[in-house]
């Protein structure tokens, strides 16, 4: 199949774009999931789908992170992304 007809036909989610994102815990919803290395390994990852729309999937750092902000008492949270593929950070704040 050439690349062209294959991309029209599905649907490609994205992490989180790089900078500020925030995240309503209220009105978030969530699906587990996972993904597959480029070594084979099966790791899970989580997609969450912001009341505007957005889709981003997280990696389990991102969760553990929002899960404590919650416990504190926060109901959205910012999550700030830097860097790209290995050196991909990511920061999580209650607001």
């Amino acid at each position: 199949m050439k690349l062209s007809e294959y991309i029209s036909k599905k649907e490609f989610e994205f992490g989180l774009p790089q900078g500020d994102t925030i995240i309503d815990l209220e009105f978030t919803e969530i699906e587990e999931t996972t993904f597959k290395t480029n070594e084979g390994e099966v790791k899970p990852t989580w997609k969450l789908v912001l009341k505007s729309g957005e889709t981003y999937n997280v990696p389990k750092s991102v969760m553990a992170a929002i899960k404590a902000s919650s416990e504190k008492g926060a109901n959205r949270v910012r999550v700030t992304r830097t860097g790209t593929q290995l050196a991909t950070r990511y920061t999580v704040v209650g607001v």
